[in-house]
């Protein structure tokens, strides 16, 4: 009766554990003492839990089936931290401390594996735009390779454009996707001056933003945004 009772308890217990989720993450090269993991609350960051690395750089939080879906960070320091979309599923993560973004890899989880291409692809397209927007802005528009330099202009608009449009109608019960909808891009004529896009960029900033959503609150995609509307009246 008593093996009975105990094999029961265990199988209970088991069943319980069973509904957590685990954060397994791998770092190389990480000589942290403690990692922090920490949730999002509008800009703010309460630290919920710690762990400490193996001498691989292994660590692992065990994520309650009670925690909110939403953003969340790591801290491998004080400044040294990357975050992640939490959203009732295993998450398994490997990097290298000194390239930690480029270096990451998702090999388990769909939310950060949607999220991480989504960070690269705005961050391909950001690069682009800062660089080919003097150019357009400078560039001789009677040179003969003008033309071709606007339309690269253009096209790295479209580009961008539809890999989020491609990303929202493919993902739309994602949490990640909550994120893109709010960095839907303005769309730049090349005609325009550096101070005219400025303008334009203010009249038309939030035009794809959506201050309905509540879950958001639980990321930093507000506090970004309106980081990003005040530096353009600097």
């Amino acid at each position: 009766m008593r093996a009975i009772f105990l094999t029961f308890f265990l199988i209970y217990i088991t069943s319980l554990l069973a509904q957590d989720y685990l954060l397994d993450v791998t770092i190389k090269r990480l000589d942290s003492k403690e990692i922090y993991l920490a949730d999002f609350y509008g800009d703010k960051n309460n630290i919920l839990d710690t762990a400490v690395p193996d001498t691989s750089g292994r660590f692992i939080f065990q994520i309650s089936k009670e925690m909110h879906p939403g953003m969340y960070r790591l801290f491998l320091s004080k400044e040294v931290f990357f975050d992640i979309v939490y959203d009732k599923e295993n998450i398994t993560l490997e990097s290298q401390v000194d390239y930690l973004y480029d270096s990451l890899n998702v090999i388990k989880s769909s939310e950060n594996k949607l999220y991480y291409s989504f960070l690269k692809e705005i961050n391909l397209y950001q690069r682009k735009f800062e660089l080919l927007g003097p150019l357009v802005n400078y560039y001789p528009k009677n040179d003969e390779f003008y033309p071709n330099l606007s339309k690269e202009y253009i096209s790295n608009q479209n580009h961008y454009s539809a890999f989020i449009e491609e990303l929202i109608e493919e993902n739309k019960n994602s949490w990640t996707t909550k994120i893109v909808r709010q960095r839907q891009p303005l769309f730049f004529s090349p005609e325009l001056s550096e101070y005219e896009r400025r303008n334009f960029a203010r009249d038309h900033f939030f035009d794809h933003i959506d201050f309905t959503d509540v879950d958001l609150v639980r990321s930093n995609v507000y506090t970004t945004l309106a980081i990003e509307y005040i530096s353009l009246y600097s």
